[in-house]
C-alpha cells in the first residue's frame, strides 16, 4: 500500500470545474451531506483511492466479503451541470498522514481532474448545543475561504465569516488551506452541531440549503429529513422510559456507519 493509490473505476473525460467533499468528521454533517446528494441523484462511481495513512481495518460488506476503506470520487449531474463530489469510510489519522495524504488529493483534483473550485463540509461542535435539540440551535452555518471571492461570494448566500475561531482538522481544512496557498477557489462550510451528536442531519441539511443557493439546484432532502425523523423517534422513546427532560446524549452511533453505496 503506497501513500496514495488510486483505482480507475469508470472513464472519466467530463469537465466538472466543482469538487464537493464531505467526509466523515464532527456530527458526521460533511458525510451526510454526501450520502444525501448521492442518493438524490444520478451518479457515477470513478475513483477509489487507498492510502496506507488510513486506518488499518477492514469492513464487512453485506454479501460476506470485506474491502479496505477508502476514499472515493464520484460525478453527478445537477440538470446540465456536472459536479464531483468525494466521500468516504474515514479520514487520514496521523498529522503526517494528513499533510502527504491531502497535498497528493489536491493535485490529483486540480492537475488531473481539472477542478477549479473545492467546497468541503464539515461540523462546527458548538459548547452551548450539547444535545439532539432543533429548538436550541441557531441552524447557522460558518464558512472559511481561501480567498476574497469565495468569502463575500458565500457571505452573500448567508454564511457566517470570523465567528467560528477554532482548528478545522482534516481534508476539509487542508484542502481549503492548500487551495490558498495554490490560488484556487475553496471554501470550508460548517454547520452548527453539538459535541455529542455522532450524527446530525440537522446540520447537513443547514449546510445543503447553502449549497443549494451556490448552485442555483434545490437539492432534495429526504435522506436527511427521514434521519431527522428517525433519530427524534429514538430520542422520544428513550425519554419515555426514563420519564424525564430531553438528555444531554443519546447513543446514535449506528445512523454513521459506513454506507453500502457503492
Amino acid at each position: 500500500m503506497h501513500e496514495f493509490d488510486v483505482t480507475v473505476v469508470n472513464s472519466y473525460d467530463g469537465k466538472a470545474d466543482t469538487l464537493l467533499v464531505g467526509l466523515p468528521g464532527i456530527g458526521n454533517v460533511g458525510l451526510l451531506f454526501a450520502k444525501n446528494l448521492l442518493r438524490s441523484t444520478e451518479r457515477k462511481l470513478l475513483y477509489r483511492i487507498h492510502s496506507k495513512y488510513i486506518s488499518q481495518y477492514a469492513i464487512m460488506l453485506r454479501n460476506g466479503l470485506l474491502r479496505l476503506p477508502n476514499n472515493r470520487i464520484y460525478s453527478i449531474k445537477l440538470k446540465s451541470k456536472e459536479l464531483l463530489v468525494l466521500t468516504g469510510d474515514l479520514q487520514v489519522l496521523t498529522g503526517q498522514g494528513q499533510y502527504v495524504y491531502n497535498r497528493k488529493l489536491f493535485n490529483f483534483i486540480t492537475d488531473e481532474l481539472g477542478v477549479e473550485n473545492i467546497i468541503t463540509i464539515g461540523g462546527y461542535a458548538h459548547t452551548d448545543l450539547l444535545a439532539y435539540n432543533e429548538k436550541s440551535r441557531s441552524h447557522s452555518v460558518y464558512g472559511n475561504a481561501s480567498n476574497k471571492y469565495m468569502l463575500n461570494t458565500f457571505k452573500k448566500l448567508g454564511v457566517k465569516f470570523g465567528d467560528a475561531l477554532t482548528n478545522i482538522t482534516g481534508s476539509v481544512g487542508m484542502l481549503v488551506s492548500l487551495a490558498r496557498i495554490n490560488d484556487t477557489n475553496g471554501i470550508a462550510l460548517l454547520g452548527e452541531t453539538g459535541l455529542n451528536n455522532p450524527a446530525d442531519p440537522i446540520a447537513a441539511i443547514d449546510v445543503s440549503k447553502i449549497v443549494s443557493k451556490y448552485l442555483k439546484y434545490d437539492i432534495k432532502m429526504d435522506f436527511l429529513e427521514d434521519l431527522h425523523k428517525k433519530i427524534l423517534s429514538v430520542i422520544n422513546k428513550a425519554n419515555t422510559k426514563i420519564n424525564s427532560t430531553p438528555t444531554d446524549y443519546i447513543d446514535l452511533s449506528h445512523y454513521s456507519k459506513p454506507d453500502y453505496i457503492r
